[in-house]
């Protein structure tokens, strides 16, 4: 598992635009919703649920911006925490979370946004209990991260890459379609 570091970099932008954008807008918006709600405005109830619309979306996307940064903050400490471990180590959310002073819930939830978002590499949720040597696993209660990854190189570049072991992924270089080796190969 590692992280993807040109994608947290997008990631970033994105949520700093989202931040700017949804601060101004929302700002905007709530100051014509406040009077259109004036006795004097002459405005009809549709323009006032329009506004009142366009001002929770500003709202959402400022909201949706800060978590964003939030998240892609702990993806640095999680990248340090990450490269420490060795190979065969297993690597809980609670260890983490008390290594990172956070509940196990909030760092899964962390590690469930990175994943999602491809700025977390190799890894993948799935439920389950069973633990074996030779995987890292991340717990959340009864929801494990699972992964196991191998070097590919990649056919249209050149470079290494680390993808799981089985599956297919992308080069973080070039962006070429990558797969990883399966038992028999």
């Amino acid at each position: 598992m590692y992280l993807n570091s040109k994608r947290i970099s997008s990631c970033r932008i994105a949520a700093i635009i989202k931040i700017i954008l949804g601060g101004l807008l929302s700002a905007a918006s709530i100051s014509v919703t406040l009077d259109y709600f004036k006795p004097s405005s002459g405005k009809d109830s549709m323009d006032k649920v329009i506004a009142i619309g366009l001002t929770a979306l500003f709202l959402w996307l400022l909201i949706n911006g800060i978590k964003g940064l939030r998240y892609l903050s702990a993806a640095a400490s999680y990248g340090e925490l990450f490269a420490s471990q060795r190979e065969r180590d297993i690597l809980t959310c609670k260890a983490i979370g008390q290594t990172e002073h956070k509940t196990d819930k909030r760092v899964a939830k962390e590690l469930n946004w990175l994943i999602k978002k491809v700025c977390l590499i190799n890894c993948r949720l799935q439920k389950g209990t069973e633990t074996t040597p030779d995987r890292h696993i991340l717990l959340e209660g009864s929801n494990i991260v699972h992964f196991h990854y191998v070097k590919v190189k990649c056919q249209s570049c050149g470079a290494e890459n680390m993808i799981i072991h089985g599956q297919t992924g992308k080069c973080d270089y070039c962006g070429s379609i990558l797969e990883a080796p399966t038992a028999h190969q």
